[in-house]
């Protein structure tokens, strides 16, 4: 580009003797080399882990949970590079970010890799939803993104979710799922597409509610959405229309009995004064406004209650993605009713 200009006055009318300027433009990738897509989303570290080193090693090499979907390691720069696409940008405000990434889920050749919507058909979040059922962590969706890949493999265009949620664990002591606990997440993966769960009202609305409470940083409405994610599977609508004052605490008693017979069924134990303490604080909450022991917050926060009642479901969910046999039991009114009698 050549401009016409004067050196002492810029916009002077004066003559001024023309001079060759070079305007480099800022290199723009080419569309036509972009050779791979994938979706991904980074489980960041906490600044109080302790995340063996060796751990980290064995995710370097990948675990494989479906066809075309790995939990890996990223290389730093391209963690850095996401994580930084994710970050919203502030104006002369630039913090040293104090912590890295465990691991990621990528899922390469997405469907409709020619747009920019991260995740369409839900199986990075599906994997992380169902990794929560066999340890609770804190892997969420604030660094979740759409890359693109030129043919050296290097990133060139990175697309960030926006507005993805955090996810909160009761349990700080380990927040990470190791690749052993990775492996039973496979399985049931590869089970779900299949699986009698899939489809039915009551399982997909325990599944939901469980995955809300993870997203949820206050104990006292975790409490709440835990509770009717048991609910989702034990309660009937007798039991939701039962308001007259002969009536008045069924679905409390049904609410026991339903937990009770998940943990028998699971091979755990919940007693009777334990899931009626669990109702209790439900209640509490959502009739009275707050809990008998209110908490401030979710971190460094255990709940031996809390994480009682939680595990019970998560072992619960897994048995019926696993088991159609068992799921069946949550088809309807009756056959739920029928399951709570024996």
């Amino acid at each position: 580009m050549t401009i016409a200009r004067h050196r002492d006055a810029p916009y002077s009318t004066a003559p001024c003797r023309a001079e060759t300027i070079r305007i480099t433009r800022p290199h723009k990738p080419n569309p036509c080399s972009i050779t791979t897509v994938s979706d991904v989303a980074l489980a960041a570290q906490t600044l109080n882990s302790d995340y063996p080193l060796e751990v980290g090693r064995v995710f370097r090499d990948g675990v494989r949970l479906e066809t075309n979907l790995t939990v890996r390691r990223l290389e730093s720069d391209d963690a850095k590079k996401i994580m930084d696409a994710c970050e919203p940008c502030g104006l002369n405000f630039k913090p040293t970010r104090q912590f890295g990434h465990y691991y990621a889920i990528e899922r390469t050749c997405p469907p409709d890799s020619q747009s920019d919507n991260w995740d369409q058909d839900q199986t990075i979040t599906r994997a992380i939803a169902f990794s929560r059922w066999v340890h609770d962590s804190s892997f969420g969706f604030e660094y979740a993104a759409r890359i693109q890949r030129d043919e050296s493999a290097v990133i060139a265009k990175i697309c960030p979710l926006r507005f993805g949620p955090q996810a909160f664990c009761t349990d700080t002591a380990k927040t990470w799922v190791t690749p052993d606990e990775w492996t039973k997440v496979s399985k049931l993966l590869s089970n779900w597409s299949a699986s009698f769960a899939r489809g039915c009202p009551r399982i997909e609305r325990a599944i939901w509610y469980r995955e809300h409470a993870a997203r949820e940083y206050y104990v006292d409405v975790r409490w709440v959405q835990l509770v009717t994610a048991v609910e989702s599977l034990v309660s009937t609508w007798d039991d939701v229309l039962s308001v007259s004052q002969r009536n008045k605490g069924r679905r409390g008693k049904r609410f026991h009995t339903g937990a009770q017979n998940l943990a028998r069924h699971c091979g755990t134990n919940l007693s009777e004064k334990e899931a009626e303490e669990a109702w209790n604080r439900r209640s509490a909450f959502v009739h009275a406004g707050d809990l008998p022991n209110p908490s401030n917050g979710m971190p460094g926060v255990i709940d031996p209650l809390y994480l009682r009642l939680q595990f019970v479901l998560d072992q619960a969910l897994q048995r019926v993605v696993l088991d159609d046999e068992y799921a069946r039991n949550f088809e309807s009114e009756e056959t739920v009713t029928l399951w709570l009698s024996t």
